[in-house]
């Protein structure tokens, strides 16, 4: 497979890099010129998913460190279920957790204000009966750029799991936004090293890493694109003429970012194989897009969530890919 084999996504990237090149030339070359780039790139709504646990509020508190040179908003969000069951009662089961949910609410609200001190971020809280995943999907964005934040193993924090139901319920339904989560334990909020995780078959995967552009933007993140594809598993530890083309894609569609680029040996196990690259580059972070049928998804996905590793047990940003 050569060079031929990624024309038609030539034209949508050299339309993504003018556009970018533009944008850089009409704003100016000086410090200020930088903060407003990264915030063409960094998200604006931050949709923070509480079950007030420890975990749901360090990662908001990270979350709010990293991306706020661009929050515009903030929606604090409790979703709860409510069992089919009577209490016998003109109060309902409904009822009593809806009155402890707005609660809650309340005091993770006094926790991000006061965090926030000064700051002026807009701030809506919502209380919500659902799945976190179709509550988020039935919202209206508009142009604002969401980002989902949400601890990893919530309020249970059962031993020897790593990633808890809720946050894989979302991060494996819950497309075109990304979903940000944080081990309990860990920090983040000027990240220097971010493995990003690429099959670059699909172009989403070239296209869809604002996220970590601004972070290149404004924190002078270097991010490590991890290639992963078929291509991996029948040529191991060779780079083919089409992935040597593509190559350059990245800095020509982010000029002003900074990147290093490897392939991954496609016999040994993929999954140690970028635990071992995220401990040598001490990533600070992870950036994965995934497609339902995508390699990358069906081969590693499970996998990530399920095992104990260096490698997940750093903050995350899955961003799921839905035609």
């Amino acid at each position: 497979m050569g060079a031929e084999a990624y024309k038609p996504m030539g034209n949508l990237l050299k339309k993504r890099t003018m556009a970018f090149t533009d944008v850089f030339k009409n704003l100016g070359s000086s410090k200020s010129t930088e903060r407003k780039l990264q915030n063409e790139y960094l998200p604006s709504t931050l949709i923070v998913a509480t079950d007030f646990s420890e975990g749901a509020r360090s990662a908001m508190i990270n979350a709010v460190n990293t991306f706020l040179p661009a929050l515009k908003k903030i929606i604090l969000l409790n979703a709860y279920s409510v069992p089919s069951i009577s209490i016998g009662s003109l109060v309902t089961v409904k009822d009593i957790l809806f009155q402890l949910s707005e609660e809650g609410l309340e005091e993770e609200l006094k926790v991000l204000e006061k965090h926030l001190g000064s700051t002026a971020v807009e701030i809506e809280v919502l209380s919500k009966n659902g799945e976190l995943f179709e509550i988020i999907n039935e919202f209206k964005l508009g142009e604002e750029r969401p980002m989902v934040c949400l601890g990893t193993t919530g309020a249970s924090n059962v031993e020897n799991v790593y990633h808890g139901h809720t946050t894989v319920q979302t991060t494996q339904k819950l497309s075109n936004i990304p979903v940000f989560t944080l081990p309990l334990g860990r920090k983040l909020s000027k990240p220097k090293n971010v493995i990003y995780i690429s099959d670059i078959q699909e172009i989403e995967n070239i296209t869809r890493i604002d996220t970590v552009v601004g972070c290149s933007l404004a924190f002078g993140t270097t991010i490590h694109v991890a290639h992963i594809s078929e291509r991996n598993i029948l040529q191991p530890s060779r780079i083919t003429a089409a992935d040597r083309d593509l190559m350059p894609f990245y800095k020509e569609l982010y000029p002003n970012a900074n990147f290093t680029y490897q392939t991954l040996n496609g016999i040994e196990d993929i999954g140690q194989q970028l635990s071992n690259l995220a401990e040598n580059y001490r990533a600070d972070f992870i950036y994965m897009v995934v497609k339902e049928d995508g390699f990358l998804n069906d081969v590693f996905g499970e996998k990530y969530l399920a095992e104990k590793t260096y490698f997940n047990q750093l903050p995350t940003i899955i961003y799921r890919v839905e035609d």
